[in-house]
């Protein structure tokens, strides 16, 4: 679970104003990829496509950010600065829909990792913060959260979390 705890922690330096859910969306992401998203494709194929057409290209950010179980999030401002088509970025989405993916069990054992991290002061979320959040998640069903609106506001999230086996950008076939 070191992995667990590097990508926990490259991500709270990276975007230090992230707040639990949005930690447990990442590490939601990452045991359970984007198979959940997916209900009714053609649906998912224009709401990507949507949100790509609104999206501000930006060349500053990084393509791919890596979240493990082979997941990659995809960030579509990147994506579309370097001119690149969403038609092919949605095959890959759906593609890794299909996946098997590690599922609740690793999933509870991310989130164990970040409580631990919380709870040796590693981070700074209080543990009372993190427990309350958590039994009321888990209250919930263990849903897939939004990021928090700090989050959104500062960062300005738009990407898909995509296979890495399925992302391949023209000429690395």
């Amino acid at each position: 679970m070191n992995e667990v705890r590097e990508l926990i922690k490259f991500n709270v330096e990276r975007y230090p104003l992230m707040e639990i859910n949005d930690v447990i969306k990442l590490l939601y992401q990452r045991s359970f990829g984007c198979g959940h998203i997916i209900k009714n494709k053609e649906k998912a194929k224009s709401f990507l496509l949507e949100e790509f057409q609104e999206t501000i290209s930006d060349d500053s950010i990084p393509l791919v950010e890596e979240i493990g179980n082979g997941f990659i999030r995809v960030n579509l401002a990147r994506y579309k600065a370097m001119g690149l088509d969403p038609e092919l970025l949605f095959n890959a989405f759906y593609l890794s829909s299909k996946e098997k993916t590690k599922g609740i069990g690793d999933f509870l054992d991310s989130v164990d990792v970040f409580r631990n991290m919380i709870e040796e002061g590693k981070l700074s979320f209080s543990l009372n913060e993190f427990d309350l959040y958590f039994n009321k998640y888990v209250d919930q069903g263990v849903p897939l959260v939004s990021h928090s609106e700090i989050y959104k506001n500062m960062y300005d999230p738009h990407y898909r979390v995509v296979n890495r086996k399925y992302f391949i950008l023209k000429g690395e076939e």
